[in-house]
């Protein structure tokens, strides 16, 4: 009887423990395979990671229609004979999209799947972003199709990074849904999410702003014929409100409460990331490597 009655609150979706925080108990979900999704999408955002920097070197090596034709590469696969620097870093880029492609297609098809068995989220989330690397690729194709043309090469890039953005967010979701008995987290502050999405949103209008600059060839149109300035400068002008914000964040994580181990985290990992920025941003003013 007494076994009964302790087994009584896990019955009813509770923790039987009363020092801890009562939550639900999701003892439906197949913890080995989110394990399993945790490692395919940390995977992932490497190579999305890898793509958005090899597409930047192509951008900069002028290596857009090193491969004059889509999605082929001079009508084969491999385009041995006239394999260069330049093919190289198109010909890659466009294996690393490939292989970003079937791996979201794989994740896509999993949550389907084993959907009972998984997050409710999950498949949406998964789908998503299949949808959003499938438009990155039909971006790509008329990047080429249309020689470079301006709005399609920006929207490629913005495209990119909001991939990298929904595929980080899913990565750190499918880690906690994954982790066995996570530790109690403490309740946030009202401020927090409103602080970080204008931070994020900040970072995301300057990345903007960057990309333009970068399509139109801003920088080295300004040096050399004073053309195109006013890009440069609105460029430098964001700069600061992403860095404050990014600042921001890294100060008040060390506000939150002592639970809040993964949010502290992430507003450190925004201060590197801003720390990083002034060299990324004087890269694309300059116009080198």
């Amino acid at each position: 009887m007494l076994t009964m009655v302790q087994a009584a609150p896990a019955a009813a979706g509770l923790d039987s423990d009363p020092g801890r925080p009562r939550r639900p108990v999701e003892a439906c979900l197949d913890r080995r395979l989110l394990r399993r999704l945790e490692f395919l999408t940390a995977h992932l955002v490497v190579a999305v990671v890898a793509l958005v920097v090899i597409g930047g070197a192509t951008r900069v090596m002028q290596a857009g229609l090193a491969c004059p034709d889509w999605p082929l590469c001079y009508g084969v696969l491999l385009p041995g004979r006239q394999m260069n620097l330049q093919v190289f870093l198109e010909w890659f880029h466009r294996l690393d999209a490939f292989v970003v492609g079937v791996g979201l297609l794989v994740l896509w098809a999993v949550c389907l799947v084993r959907r009972a068995s998984l997050p409710v989220w999950l498949p949406w989330g998964a789908g998503i972003a299949l949808l959003l690397v499938a438009g990155q690729g039909a971006l790509g194709a008329l990047t080429v199709l249309q020689l470079l043309a301006v709005p399609v090469v920006t929207a490629h890039l913005l495209t990119a990074l909001l991939l990298l953005l929904g595929l980080s967010a899913l990565h750190q979701a499918v880690a906690r849904a994954a982790a066995v008995d996570p530790p109690p987290q403490s309740p946030l502050p009202p401020w927090w999410p409103a602080l970080v999405l204008t931070a994020t949103l900040a970072l995301f209008i300057q990345c903007a702003i960057a990309g333009v600059m970068a399509s139109q060839w801003a920088a080295p149109r300004c040096f050399a014929t004073a053309e195109a300035c006013g890009w440069l400068l609105n460029h430098r002008l964001a700069a600061t409100p992403a860095a404050i914000g990014l600042l921001s964040v890294a100060a008040a994580a060390l506000a939150l409460p002592a639970g809040a181990g993964a949010q502290r985290r992430f507003g450190l990992a925004h201060a590197v990331q801003d720390r990083d920025a002034p060299g990324v941003v004087e890269v694309d003013a300059d116009g080198q490597v």
